[in-house]
């Protein structure tokens, strides 16, 4: 069971990121009462840099800018990423904008959360992304960050787990 999940997890990132590179309609001039709601798909999964994705990365450097290539530092290591990118998407808005991203934790034995910077979680402090604080860890399954911006630009993010330390 857990071998047709996996596949069908890995089937389903690699179609969502087919799109990844297209514009958001999110990302736009503001103006004034153009509000929106914007919607972002975020597949957390366990990947490596310098995958077969890369083919003959960094020897071909061609080679390292292949969809689903994470070249790193050109060391194969693992890591966990967002719909297989390093950086993961950016998140364009306006202010008054509804802030919609539905995570999906396809790893089996990590959790995992998404903390927002950029803007005051005024009304939305359960959706801080701090586990144990603000929000549960997601283990496996998925979980709906909704929320409006309270200023306009990019909101950074990133997650919280106890397993991200890097190596050196």
């Amino acid at each position: 069971m857990k071998i047709v999940v996996s596949v069908i997890g890995v089937v389903l990132v690699a179609a969502l990121t087919l799109f990844a590179d297209a514009a958001h309609e999110c990302e736009r001039t503001c103006e004034a009462g153009d509000t929106r709601t914007c919607y972002y798909t975020f597949n957390l999964q366990e990947y490596h840099t310098m995958s077969r994705a890369c083919f003959n990365c960094p020897f071909n450097t061609t080679d390292c800018s292949r969809p689903e290539c994470i070249a790193g530092d050109g060391v194969a290591r693992p890591l966990i990423t967002i719909n297989r990118q390093l950086p993961g998407p950016s998140i364009n808005v306006c202010e008054g904008d509804r802030v919609v991203v539905d995570v999906y934790n396809w790893m089996l034995s990590d959790t995992e959360t998404i903390h927002f910077h950029g803007h005051h979680m005024k009304d939305f402090q359960y959706y801080d992304g701090v586990p144990f604080v603000t929000q549960c860890p997601i283990l496996g399954g998925s979980f709906r960050y909704n929320f409006v911006t309270t200023n306009s630009g990019t909101l950074w993010w990133h997650s919280h787990s106890g397993m991200l330390i890097t190596n050196h």
